[in-house]
């Protein structure tokens, strides 16, 4: 390990290091794996990450400017607008303070729950996306950071290989959103043209990481029944325009599209008119090209009728408890759930990065057929009123900055259960290409069981650099060569990141 200051100017150094994104941070402990430089490898259409991390707090209320550089190969180029910087704010989490709620690194946003005590390391979590056209090979670049305690310069080095991820997760998820807790989050009186925003963005970032979020604003579809001809008639115009673009793909994710979609019933519908509802509706999916999305769990009010049509039946998803799935007391071909708890839980605040990320490695092992977690912004009213951390939740509540441009902040628990999505992508990709064997040796590797999970980065790097080379020779052998270079107009354009560099 070294940890090591940037070089020396009329403003001093900066003392920092770099970290791997798996790794539990502790303020004031530097860890074992840290260094001086950051090491990537990804697949096209992967984000990865890493940690940079300031001593001492030197940052956390004074001037913080962080600059980065485009990342160059050869034969292709990543534009800086690929590169994304946060702020890693620590929580308080049964009595030890984790590194968790990510603001963006231009946003100027109070986190209920969350901040950088003076004293304390502060977190820069920098990511990588990789663009789904760009050119496989070596790739070099570097940040350079600037605070009130100095500057300092961050080699990246990023090897992309020649394995490109769906766009569409394999995994599917079915993550329940609450606008009401959402609402009650931000603070504020929201009419329903601010929650409609709100609430897409909550979605939009969650599908960005591989995630979608089911549940929406909640508004059903209206209707009426047509006199005299014992029918009715539904308006989809405000639900189509909600979710019509998260599930036909949306343009600024490159077509990333929404994996799942379930039915939304109006209160008091009942009986007969319940049925003619529902039947309405899956056909109203069937038309648009989504019914193969649709999924109705056990609890599901549509199958709660004596007489359940059997257009929704044949959606009906079967589930397990995720400990017992992850430990094989149940079949494969379920979708495993995950609630919040009172008692520790794979996806609550203060489990580490690791156990997050390998969920997805023991779905892949344990036959998944997706996820569905209850809790996706559970808690935001309580954290609200009480100024602490939603335990729970995937997001966390802010109090808006001048100009509000920032309503809606990520975990970094969101960003592991998204990488571990992505390794999912590597370990399909790697048992369709015939080298099962491979992702199954590192599967046992990486997380025989929810309780053994490794968390060692070195480990999970390796694991990681067998899958892209199963892949890539895969890729290889049916391919002449790489994809064509992506040209530097088109993969640099306009500004940079939090408008803190301008593509040359």
């Amino acid at each position: 390990m070294s940890a090591w200051a940037g070089a020396a100017n009329d403003s001093g150094s900066a003392t920092f290091y770099v970290a791997p994104a798996l790794t539990q941070l502790h303020s004031g402990a530097v860890p074992e794996e840290a260094t001086d430089e950051a090491s990537l490898i990804a697949a096209r259409g992967e984000r990865e990450a890493f940690f940079v991390v300031l001593r001492g707090g030197a940052a956390a209320s004074g001037r913080l400017r962080v600059r980065w550089s485009p990342l160059r190969s050869p034969r292709g180029m990543i534009g800086s607008t690929q590169l994304r910087v946060y702020r890693a704010l620590w929580a308080d989490a049964g009595g030890k303070r984790v590194a968790d709620a990510l603001v963006p690194i231009d946003a100027h946003v109070e986190v209920i729950g969350a901040s950088v005590e003076p004293g304390e390391d502060l977190p820069l979590y920098v990511e990588v996306t990789v663009p789904r056209t760009a050119t496989p090979g070596a790739y070099t670049g570097r940040l350079e950071i600037e605070s009130d305690g100095g500057r300092a310069q961050v080699p990246i080095h990023l090897q992309v290989s020649a394995a490109r991820l769906p766009l569409r997760a394999s995994l599917p998820t079915a993550f329940e959103f609450s606008s009401r807790e959402a609402a009650l989050g931000a603070g504020e009186p929201l009419d329903a043209n601010d929650l409609r925003r709100l609430v897409s963005n909550y979605a939009l970032l969650a599908l960005a990481d591989r995630v979608t979020l089911i549940g929406g604003t909640g508004q059903a579809p209206a209707f009426h029944v047509i006199r005299g001809e014992n029918a009715l008639r539904v308006d989809y115009r405000n639900f189509d325009a909600e979710v019509a673009t998260l599930m036909n793909g949306v343009p600024a994710l490159g077509g990333a599209a929404q994996s799942a979609i379930t039915l939304r019933l109006p209160d008091g519908i009942r009986g007969l008119e319940r049925f003619r509802y529902v039947m309405a509706f899956e056909q109203h999916l069937r038309e648009k090209g989504w019914a193969d999305r649709l999924i109705a769990f056990s609890d599901h009010p549509a199958l709660m009728d004596v007489v359940v049509p059997d257009a929704i039946l044949a959606h009906r998803v079967h589930e397990c408890a995720f400990a017992d799935c992850a430990r094989g007391k149940v079949g494969e071909n379920r979708w495993w759930t995950l609630r919040p708890a009172r008692e520790s839980s794979a996806l609550r605040l203060g489990a580490s990065a690791a156990q997050v990320r390998a969920i997805a490695w023991l779905a892949f092992a344990g036959g998944a057929q997706g996820l569905r977690y209850t809790g996706v912004v559970s808690g935001f009213g309580e954290a609200r009123s009480k100024g602490t951390a939603p335990v729970d939740a995937l997001f966390y509540p802010v109090t808006p900055g001048k100009g509000g441009e920032v309503r809606v902040v990520e975990s970094l628990r969101l960003k592991a259960l998204r990488d571990g999505l992505e390794d999912y992508e590597l370990l399909k990709l790697a048992r369709e290409a015939g080298r099962g064997g491979v992702a199954g040796e590192w599967v046992t590797r990486i997380a025989p069981a929810p309780d053994r999970v490794s968390a060692a980065p070195v480990v999970w790097r390796k694991a990681r650099e067998a899958l892209h080379g199963a892949v890539g020779d895969a890729v290889a052998a049916k391919t002449s060569g790489p994809a064509d270079p992506v040209p530097a107009d088109r993969a640099c354009a306009g500004k940079g990141d939090g408008s803190t560099t301008v593509c040359p």
